[in-house]
């Protein structure tokens, strides 16, 4: 007789979580090595929102069950796992009401399907959408036997939580500026090579191409709702200016005397934000309506050292890097308010920030001796370290959630 099994995540029940049950019916046929319910339990414990409770049964519990069950947990998540299949339902325990149910059809790789019915669950509870299946992209200086001396440079990717990484690009000089086009699961970044620096993209078969091949420097795109990008680059100038990239050609945006660079458009918007040192040789964070002429733009931080300007997917929270006490440190501006907030405080210097999809996670570089990728909850602030320590680690930049895609890591 098997007898059923109560498992309490949480040692230490938390007030300001959300205590959710998980409800799991495994089929007899089931092996007992199946990985699916540990990943979706650690993808629900990796956002520090729910109180989760795991409770494996037989059979689905009876209508007095679930009021006794309602008296402890608002919602529960119940699954029955079979050979081919699992039957996800999503139920409000207050009132008995079923708001999802779905029927997932099993694919030979379990991390992607915990990660898919993670992704279900957390859309349901809260409105946005789940993050479990996007992925994390950096570059990583690796020293080889054969030249122990000179670090090979890769672009690599892995999951969320830096887990499975894979190499995409490995080659010799500076790799940066990595940015995940919005539209196709693809990454942009430029290149070192011996007469430029070149931009390219890279998408997740390995093949590579060359955008960008111009005089002097083409870096850090931004992307634009007529499929066009703007991007910082010399083009024979002194300085580096702002272009824009489209089919019919390519239209240079800023003539400051001063370089600009770090270009951030906010997606369904007409506002683009970049850092530029043309007012007083320190670069601070400037905002643009482009409906308007360059010469209305408005600068929103006018003081001190501020680089690395990055606008959520809503468009409402500015994240950029300033110095502070000799270190450069994380801050969120509010666009609506206009109020600045300083969220890190520790002795590295900090750059090259990339939300998460669903705005709650940042991701930075943080140096000191060596560099390493960090991920921060701006709500909770939580810090994780998601790179291995034993490499150098920069350029984070995190996915979009991309619609029927599927990639699985080795």
């Amino acid at each position: 007789m098997i007898i059923a099994e109560q498992i309490e995540i949480s040692a230490k029940k938390d007030s300001t979580k959300t205590p959710l049950l998980i409800h799991y019916i495994k089929s007899k046929k089931i092996p007992e090595n199946n990985r699916i319910l540990d990943i979706i339990k650690n993808d629900l414990i990796f956002i520090e929102q729910f109180d989760l409770t795991v409770i494996q049964k037989l059979k689905l519990p009876r209508k007095q069950e679930r009021i006794e069950l309602s008296k402890q947990y608002p919602f529960g998540i119940f699954m029955l796992d079979k050979p081919t299949k699992i039957d996800v339902y999503i139920i409000d325990l207050s009132t008995n009401k079923t708001l999802v149910g779905k029927r997932i059809f099993k694919h030979e790789n379990e991390r992607r399907l915990g990660h898919t019915i993670a992704d279900l669950i957390i859309e349901s509870l809260t409105g946005s959408p789940g993050f479990f299946s996007t992925y994390i992209a950096y570059t990583k200086e690796v020293l080889t036997p054969k030249n122990p001396y000179i670090a090979t440079k890769q672009l690599c990717i892995a999951e969320y939580d830096g887990s499975h990484e894979t190499v995409l690009v490995e080659k010799p000089g500076l790799i940066f500026g990595l940015r995940w086009d919005p539209a196709i699961p693809r990454i942009f970044y430029s290149q070192h090579t011996k007469t430029n620096i070149q931009l390219r993209m890279v998408n997740l078969s390995k093949k590579i191409h060359t955008v960008a091949d111009n005089d002097g420097i083409t870096m850090l795109p931004t992307f634009m709702p007529n499929q066009g990008i703007i991007v910082a680059a010399t083009n024979n100038n002194k300085f580096s200016q702002l272009y824009e990239y489209t089919l019919q050609g390519i239209t240079q945006l800023t003539f400051f005397e001063g370089n600009s660079t770090a270009p951030s458009f906010s997606a369904g918007d007409t506002m683009l934000y970049f850092c530029s040192d043309f007012k007083n040789n320190s670069p601070h964070i400037f905002g643009w309506n482009m409906k308007n002429g360059i010469e209305n733009v408005i600068e929103l931080t006018p003081e001190g050292y501020c680089t690395c300007p990055v606008i959520n997917s809503t468009g409402n929270v500015l994240v950029y890097t300033k110095l502070v006490k000799g270190y450069m440190q994380i801050f969120l501006y509010d666009i609506q308010t206009k109020m600045h907030r300083q969220m890190t405080f520790d002795q590295t210097n900090k750059e090259s920030c990339s939300w998460s999809p669903c705005n709650t996670y940042l991701l930075y570089c943080a140096t000191k001796h060596d560099s390493q990728i960090i991920q921060l909850n701006i709500i909770t602030g939580t810090k994780k370290t998601i790179t291995p320590t034993k490499y150098r680690c920069s350029y984070p930049a995190w996915s979009p959630v991309y619609k029927d895609f599927l990639l699985v890591l080795s």
